[in-house]
C-alpha cells in the first residue's frame, strides 16, 4: 500500500497522503489546518516537534511482521493447494533419487580383471553409455562400432537371459601402458521351445578388450585396438 487515508484533526476532512510523505508537514485541503502524523499514526494539529521520531504507523508495522512470518503466510494458503504442492515435491524428489540410482547402480572398479568384467556386463545389458565412460575418449567412435558389430540383435542367445561372465588377462604390460583381457559370456541353456531361436553352437560369446593405462593409473578401453582385433577374428 503506497497511500494512507488520514482525517484532519480539526474538521475531520478525509484525505489521502503518500506513505513516503508521512514525515512531512501537512495541510488540510478543507480548512487549511496544519498538522503532522506522530509515530502512532495519529494526526496532530500544529507543527511537528523535532523530538518526534520517524513515523511508523502501527498497522503498517503489523503488515510487515506478518510478511516476515512464513508460518503466517502458509496459514493463508488454501489447504488443497498445499496438498498439491507437497505431493508434487515428493514425486519430483522420488524421481531424482531413482534417476541417480538407476544411472549408476555401482561404481566402476579399478583392478583390471574386475574392470573388464564390469565393462562386459554393461555390454550384455546393452549399456553403451557405461562402456563409453570406460573408453579412452580418443577412440569412442571405434568402441561404438565394435558395440554395434558384436551385439548382433539377430543372435538368438540374447533371448536366453543374462549371461555368466568370466574374465582372464591375456597380457598386461604396465611399462607399455597396454593390456588385453578376454571375457566369456556363458548364456543359460535354451529350453526345448526356444531351440530354433538359439545358435547351433554352444550359447557363449568371447569378447576381447584391449586397454590403455590412462590418468590416475586407471585402465581405459582402447577402442581402436579392440575394433581391429574383432574385425580380424570375424
Amino acid at each position: 500500500m503506497r497511500h494512507l487515508p488520514v482525517a484532519c484533526p480539526r474538521c475531520n476532512h478525509q484525505q489521502i497522503i503518500k506513505i513516503r510523505d508521512l514525515d512531512a508537514q501537512h495541510e488540510c485541503g478543507e480548512c487549511r489546518t496544519s498538522f503532522y502524523i506522530d509515530s502512532a499514526g495519529a494526526c496532530i494539529r500544529g507543527r511537528r516537534p523535532q523530538s518526534v521520531s520517524r513515523v511508523q504507523p502501527s498497522h503498517l508495522t503489523q503488515s510487515r511482521d506478518v510478511a516476515k512470518d512464513p508460518f503466517e503466510v502458509l496459514s493463508r494458503v488454501p489447504r488443497w493447494l498445499l496438498v498439491c504442492l507437497t505431493t508434487f515435491v515428493l514425486i519430483l524428489g522420488t524421481w531424482f533419487v531413482a534417476q541417480s540410482i538407476g544411472s549408476n547402480p555401482r561404481s566402476i572398479p579399478e583392478p583390471l580383471p574386475e574392470r573388464a568384467t564390469f565393462a562386459v556386463e554393461a555390454f550384455a545389458r546393452n549399456d553403451l553409455p557405461t562402456l563409453l565412460e570406460m573408453t579412452d575418449p580418443a577412440s569412442s567412435s571405434e568402441i561404438h562400432k565394435w558395440f554395434d558389430m558384436k551385439r548382433n540383435p539377430s543372435a538368438g542367445y540374447w533371448r536366453l537371459g543374462p549371461p555368466l561372465v568370466t574374465t582372464s588377462i591375456l597380457f598386461k604390460k604396465e611399462s607399455n601402458h597396454a593390456a588385453a583381457t578376454v571375457s566369456v559370456l556363458q548364456f543359460p541353456s535354451p529350453s526345448e521351445s526356444s531351440k530354433e531361436n538359439s545358435p547351433e553352437n554352444a550359447p557363449r560369446l568371447d569378447l576381447i578388450l584391449f586397454w590403455k593405462l590412462g590418468q590416475n593409473q586407471l585402465w581405459f578401453i582402447d577402442g581402436d585396438s579392440t575394433l581391429r582385433a574383432a574385425t580380424r577374428v570375424r
